[in-house]
């Protein structure tokens, strides 16, 4: 039995390491499948496939044979039957090491590969709000800026706009290249301060599912886990303390301030910079 009916399981970083691959056509199979095969058999009839998504109308069937017709990454065909690969052998195909948990994904969603493709993306925000950039989700998506732009404003994801007030003079001149880098003059509390655009803030209304297959996966590491990144932006000081510490000459953190907006409702931010290894690090 579905312990959400009407959603469909899906892990973040699979389906957007699939994005990038352009698998998602194929991920969003496996994931049906799996859907599918509450018991865990690990393949469905092709027969009950096709009269499953007929009968929801999520997509043609012309769509479905060209996506079985041959194997792949993520299940493969015999006797009639799709079996799907195991979690850790697709996650291992990808290259992906799995941390966080499953989201689950209205089943409505699968009915246009735009919408399903946002929800896929939305499932990332679905742990906690995240600042990043939308060079950023392209990179990671394999999507240009403009499609992330797309879809970070679907109905699942909630966005924040955020600033960071600088120290400097407000009734500094900003140069045509620093209006380009984002800087500008806003409000806050009715006077004039001097802010830098930031990436947004995201969060979304799609569910966690539980850790399941997860949690065996963070107790054993794939052959080819993904690469770390170095974390800027934090909602808490104790988090960016300890990234104040390990700053290098030339890297910025980023502190919320609080719950203060300026006065057109965007999040305003802190930056801390370092010139060199013994230089105090101090506010832009």
């Amino acid at each position: 039995m579905h312990t959400y009916p009407g959603h469909v399981k899906s892990y973040p970083e699979i389906a957007e390491a699939a994005m990038h691959d352009r698998l998602d056509l194929l991920y969003r199979i496996w994931i049906l499948v799996r859907y599918l095969d509450p018991i865990g058999r690990g393949r469905v009839a092709i027969k009950d496939l096709r009269h499953f998504v007929k009968h929801q109308h999520l997509f043609s069937l012309r769509t479905l044979e060209r996506a079985i017709a041959k194997d792949c990454i993520f299940y493969h065909r015999f006797q009639g039957y799709l079996e799907t690969h195991s979690f850790r052998k697709v996650a291992a195909a990808l290259g992906v090491e799995v941390r966080l948990r499953p989201v689950w994904i209205p089943l409505d969603d699968f009915s246009s590969i735009g919408k399903l493709r946002a929800a896929l993306l939305a499932s990332r925000f679905a742990h906690k709000p995240q600042t990043v950039a939308h060079a950023t989700l392209a990179k990671e998506t394999g999507r240009s800026t403009r499609t992330v732009g797309r879809y970070t404003n679907s109905e699942h994801i909630a966005k924040t706009p955020n600033v960071m007030q600088s120290d400097r003079d407000p009734n500094t001149v900003l140069t045509p290249e620093e209006h380009q880098e984002g800087w500008f003059h806003t409000r806050r509390a009715g006077k004039t301060v001097l802010a830098k655009r930031m990436p947004n803030t995201y969060q979304t209304d799609l569910e966690p599912a539980a850790y399941g297959q997860v949690k065996q996966q963070r107790l054993s590491p794939l052959s080819a886990p993904m690469g770390g990144f170095r974390r800027r932006y934090f909602h808490h000081s104790k988090g960016a303390r300890r990234a104040l510490q390990a700053l290098s000459p030339g890297e910025t953190v980023y502190l919320r301030s609080g719950n203060c907006f300026d006065d057109f409702r965007n999040q305003i931010w802190r930056g801390f910079w370092c010139l060199h290894p013994d230089s105090f690090h101090r506010s832009l």
